[in-house]
């Protein structure tokens, strides 16, 4: 189905020139649209719209004025080729106004198969809606009373789990033929690169959170497929996981190793349909877990109590790795060492007893406790 609009703009009641009769004729076929002069002191615009069913072969403008006070009588007569297949717009500079003449109808385009974050541009339109079966809903009012729209599915309501969607195009409430394209089910691409936070002790694990820049198309009994490997393969971590656990578009995938790791993903449908495989080749699909050096220390003894029942006995501790705040604890209780030449020296120690004692060291890093003293 085939529409012609026609959008008059047409002279305020002084005419172009000088003039206040006249008359503005468009003709396609067995329609024809016919303007009068404008008798008001403001410039108006007007839209018609009628419907090519039959198959005109001429486009056939005409325009007069007549009383010209500057001029001569204004007579213009232009008729053009036209197909209703191809046509899409003609502008005539008539002698009481314009007349912009503009052919509403869509072409299918190719592929027939889009994904929901593929632009898809619109054109030879005016008023536009969309649907998934039998219900139309009007695109935003910004795309409204426009000759081309561009968009992407994901950008339109509704869309999660359909498998295909209807277009059309008209003058308000009127409208011609339809279009449709099947929907690709697609994984949408990452926000940003995944975000991992490392172990805060040697011997803890890690995690990274993975953020889509748009919701993922799921519903309930849907899956996500995350592949996660070491890049050697050695250590797998994949992960199945269910529609309701993506928060805010956000995945934490968590208890990893330290190590180097790739990653990949899809959606797959309980109907058995499974989406692209994202990142695609050439893209960024890395990450790695850094754990901190592991807490490692010596501990001797740096001097003896001199005094039966005194208390200045010494434990040096030499830190070998691991990242502070230390703290330091004797028989479980926390002591106070004195840094002293890159070694820590803790004080005040006693025996309370004729022979020796032993005493056990534990330090701690940034809340790590040292696990093979």
């Amino acid at each position: 189905m085939h529409g012609i609009l026609i959008e008059s703009t047409l002279s305020d009641i002084y005419g172009r020139y000088g003039s206040n009769r006249g008359n503005q004729r468009v003709t396609i076929g067995t329609s024809s649209i016919l303007k009068n002069y404008n008798t008001t002191t403001a410039v108006r615009i007007e839209y018609d719209f009628f419907y090519v069913n039959d198959n005109p072969i001429l486009l056939i403008c005409q325009s007069s004025m007549d009383f010209n006070q500057e001029r001569p009588n204004c007579n213009s007569d232009v008729t053009i080729p036209f197909n209703k297949d191809h046509f899409t717009n003609y502008e005539f500079d008539g002698c009481i106004g314009n007349s912009k003449i503009m052919g509403i109808h869509l072409e299918m385009l190719n592929p027939s198969n889009r994904t929901v974050d593929e632009l898809i541009t619109l054109e030879n339109g005016w008023n536009w809606q969309y649907s998934y079966d039998t219900i139309w809903v009007d695109f935003d009012n910004s795309f409204q009373d426009k000759r081309q729209i561009s968009f992407k599915i994901n950008e339109l309501q509704n869309y999660i789990g359909k498998k295909f969607i209807h277009f059309r195009t008209g003058y308000k409430t009127q409208y011609t033929n339809i279009v449709t394209y099947d929907i690709d089910i697609s994984s949408p691409k990452l926000a940003t690169a995944p975000v991992v936070t490392n172990p805060n002790c040697s011997y803890d694990k890690g995690n990274v959170t993975f953020t889509f820049e748009s919701p993922l198309d799921m519903k309930e009994g849907d899956e996500l497929d995350l592949y996660c490997s070491s890049i050697d393969e050695a250590t797998l971590k994949n992960t199945v996981v269910k529609y309701n656990q993506i928060v805010n578009n956000s995945y934490v995938l968590d208890n990893l190793d330290e190590n180097n790791y790739k990653f990949s993903y899809q959606v797959r449908q309980k109907e058995g349909a499974i989406t692209s495989l994202e990142p695609k080749v050439g893209e960024k699909n890395t990450f790695t877990i850094t754990p901190p050096d592991p807490l490692k220390f010596t501990a001797t003894k740096k001097q003896d109590v001199l005094c039966n029942g005194g208390d200045t006995g010494e434990i040096e501790i030499e830190i070998l790795s691991g990242i502070g705040p230390y703290r330091f604890f004797v028989d479980n209780a926390e002591k106070t060492a004195t840094l002293e030449g890159g070694k820590y020296i803790i004080r005040e120690l006693s025996t309370n007893q004729a022979s020796s004692k032993v005493y056990n060291v534990k330090v701690t890093a940034n809340g790590c406790v040292e696990k093979n003293p």
